[in-house]
């Protein structure tokens, strides 16, 4: 049997099956929106739990299969529906609200929880070579003019990563640990 060949009047009149073969019926559309209103505007009561269910497992296929671009424009036209079927929608629309806020906030710590790693190995990686050319320019020093004074192996842990580059040329032609730093 192919729903796309019974006219929607036909299906109307079935309740929950006629419901259920109009959204097959037209969940390939670019917009659903308008065949989602009807099909949920034409639902018997929805007075018990299975009723309820019905409705939830109807939304479900709607709103995950189907195409509905403009969501605030659906919810704002759901308004119309009979209040049974609008509270149950509303009360779906919020569960999935809640639910793609929390998918937003694990994939904003995931991200962040990333960059931070990666931040850090880039800081790690700068601070290990700067430390690397101070322990190379302390060694020259020691090397060139004995040993390292206190003060200078204090001035070259705060030093830049330019001014250690700068001092690792200077050592070349500085006659003293003080002309070094001039």
């Amino acid at each position: 049997m192919d729903v796309n060949q019974i006219p929607d009047e036909e299906l109307k009149k079935q309740a929950w099956v006629g419901a259920l073969s109009m959204g097959m019926k037209y969940i390939r559309e670019q917009e659903l929106s308008q065949h989602a209103l009807e099909i949920l505007g034409h639902l018997p009561d929805i007075k018990d739990t299975t009723a309820k269910e019905m409705l939830h497992q109807l939304m479900v296929y709607l709103l995950n299969s189907g195409s509905i671009k403009d969501i605030d424009g659906f919810l704002e036209s759901a308004e119309a529906l009979p209040k049974p079927v609008r509270s149950e929608l509303m009360t779906f629309a919020e569960k999935l609200e809640a639910r793609g806020e929390a998918r937003g906030k694990a994939e904003g710590r995931i991200e962040g929880k990333i960059e931070g790693k990666i931040e850090g190995k880039i800081e790690g990686k700068i601070e290990g070579k700067i430390e690397g050319k101070a322990a190379s320019l302390e060694k020259l020093v020691t090397l060139k003019f004995g040993e390292c004074p206190e003060t200078t192996r204090q001035r070259l842990k705060k030093a830049t990563d330019s001014e250690l580059d700068h001092w690792l040329e200077q050592i070349l032609t500085a006659n003293s640990v003080e002309m070094l730093f001039q």
